[in-house]
């Protein structure tokens, strides 16, 4: 807890906020990078080798605080939401970094909202959660407000490649945070992290082959700082997040950390100027926002 004792010292609400502002700057800076990249999988591989550069350095430093009341070792039902886990974020990321070449910043965050419905699904599935008239309503604002940011007179959006991976995507990060909520009380939160990092890494590597130097090279020379910044926002939001689903009910960082949905809508239009049908993509993001609410009661 020594380390960033003012970061620490803020309350786990303002951790999740600042969790938020760091997820939509993640989207914010794949989207600059990926908007005009052709190799996807080499700029993506970029920021997941700094992510699992990032994320080491705090494991390596200390630099985030131990959980209490953890198991002596890692139980057998862990190993299994472990493995899922790896497997539903590295599919995710890629997935995702391939749809930011056509998907607008605000309308794959807005999109990606569905994944709470999922999740809402399957915690009631696995975790005999109730679902409630809230969480119904709640899901529904979220599905009208992916709608709407994607809906076009006259065209059919959810045709964009983009949108439709984003909405896939969804899906795999639903499924994900099923596994990050089962996480919490049976493995160390860094160590849990490192393989959702350093896994994709690996895997853009070996899907590189023989022209990884000049691959990687090239995607980088064209984005040096996006992503590297794209990389360390992703391990520090991600931090973040479960430092403060640690010392927070779910249902409120849900609220606090969906913030990002309004904040990535703006940041879109101010600094990647994505204002085309922007009102629209702020309602789809406000409608999104407020389903959220509803779903964490």
């Amino acid at each position: 807890m020594a380390a960033f004792p003012l970061l620490l010292a803020l309350p786990p609400a303002a951790l999740a906020l600042l969790a938020a502002l760091l997820l939509s700057l993640w989207v914010i800076f794949t989207r600059m990078v990926m908007r005009h990249e052709k190799d996807y999988v080499a700029a993506g591989t970029g920021m997941e080798i700094f992510s699992a550069i990032a994320v080491l350095l705090v494991l390596l430093l200390g630099l985030f605080p131990a959980q209490p009341n953890l198991p002596a070792a890692i139980p057998p039902e862990g190993w299994l939401i472990w493995l899922s886990a790896i497997a539903l974020y590295t599919a995710f990321i890629f997935i995702t970094y391939k749809s930011q070449q056509t998907a607008e910043a605000g309308e794959r965050t807005v999109v990606n909202q569905l994944q709470i419905p999922f999740a809402l699904l399957l915690a009631s599935l696995f975790l005999s959660e109730p679902i409630t008239a809230s969480s119904i309503i709640g899901a529904a604002l979220i599905i009208a407000g992916a709608i709407v940011c994607t809906y076009r007179p006259g065209m059919l959006h959810w045709k964009t490649e983009g949108i439709r991976l984003a909405a896939f995507a969804a899906i795999l990060t639903g499924a994900a945070s099923l596994a990050d909520k089962l996480a919490l009380t049976r493995i160390p939160l860094v160590l849990y992290a490192i393989p959702l990092y350093i896994i994709p890494a690996l895997l853009g590597l070996f899907w590189m082959g023989k022209n990884i130097a000049p691959r990687l090279s090239s995607a980088f020379s064209r984005n040096p700082f996006p992503i590297i910044l794209a990389g360390v926002f992703s391990v520090a939001s991600y931090l973040l997040y479960l430092l403060s689903l640690s010392q927070l009910p779910l249902s409120q960082v849900i609220v606090l950390f969906n913030t990002n949905v309004v904040l990535t809508a703006i940041l879109g239009a101010l600094i990647l100027s994505e204002k085309g049908n922007w009102q629209q993509k702020l309602v789809g993001a406000v409608l999104a926002f407020i389903g959220a609410a509803l779903v964490a009661g």
